[in-house]
C-alpha cells in the first residue's frame, strides 16, 4: 500500500492486508510515512513518556460509556481519532466527563490544511471549529486533583448520609463530579455503615 495520506495499517484497512500476509506467509516490510497519531501527540504538547491510542471513538452510546470511563481513570495522555459529524457530540460529552482537562483537537495531519487548536475543555465552543476533514483528538492525562483519593470525600458523604441520602443517590452523586469508579465509590460507601 502507498499513500499520499498518513501511514496506512493504524485504525485502516491496511491493516487487513498486513495480517493476510502473515497468514500467507508472503513477504512484506514497512516503511513509516507520516503519522498522525504521533504527529498529534508530540503537536499537543502534552506529556509524551506513555501514552494510549483509543482508535476511533466509538457510535454506541454504551460503548462511548465504557471508553469515557478509562478514560477518567487514564494516567496518560490518550489518542482518539473522530470524524467530523461526531465531533460536536464528543466535545459536549467531554465537557461532561473531563470539563478540567485540555484537549487538543487537530486536523488533517501532515496534509496541506492542517491545524491544530488546543483548549481548556470546559472553554471549547465547537460554533469556531472547523468541522471538515480527519480529526485526531489528543486528551491530557488525568490530573492530580481528579485522582485524589476516595477517602478525601469522607466527611462530604457521610454529611449526605446525615441528610438521608440513599446509597445509590450518593454514588450516583460522586461519580458525576470525580473520576472514580462506581464500584470504588460504593464499596467506600458502605465500609461507612
Amino acid at each position: 500500500i502507498i499513500t499520499d495520506q498518513g501511514m496506512p495499517g493504524i485504525s485502516d484497512p491496511g491493516h487487513i492486508l498486513i495480517k493476510e500476509c502473515i497468514k500467507n506467509n508472503i513477504s512484506y516490510t514497512v516503511l513509516p510515512g507520516p503519522s498522525s497519531i504521533l504527529t498529534g501527540l508530540i503537536a499537543s504538547g502534552f506529556d509524551n513518556d506513555r501514552f494510549a491510542f483509543y482508535g476511533f471513538i466509538p457510535k454506541k452510546n454504551s460503548d462511548k460509556k465504557k471508553l469515557y470511563e478509562e478514560l477518567k481513570n487514564e494516567n496518560k495522555t490518550s489518542i482518539l481519532f473522530d470524524t467530523p459529524h461526531n465531533l460536536e457530540n464528543t466535545i459536549n460529552d467531554f465537557k461532561i466527563e473531563f470539563p478540567n482537562r485540555k484537549l487538543a483537537i487537530t486536523r488533517e495531519l501532515s496534509k496541506k490544511f492542517e491545524e491544530y487548536q488546543i483548549f481548556d475543555i470546559k472553554d471549547i465552543n465547537t460554533d469556531e471549529l472547523t468541522l471538515k476533514g480527519e480529526f485526531v483528538l489528543i486528551l491530557e492525562k488525568n490530573n492530580e486533583d481528579e485522582s485524589l483519593d476516595i477517602s478525601s470525600y469522607k466527611e462530604q458523604i457521610l454529611q449526605m448520609k446525615k441528610n438521608g441520602e440513599s446509597t445509590k443517590d450518593i454514588v450516583k452523586s460522586l461519580r458525576k463530579s470525580t473520576t472514580f469508579s462506581k464500584n470504588d465509590i460504593y464499596e467506600f460507601v458502605i465500609s461507612l455503615d
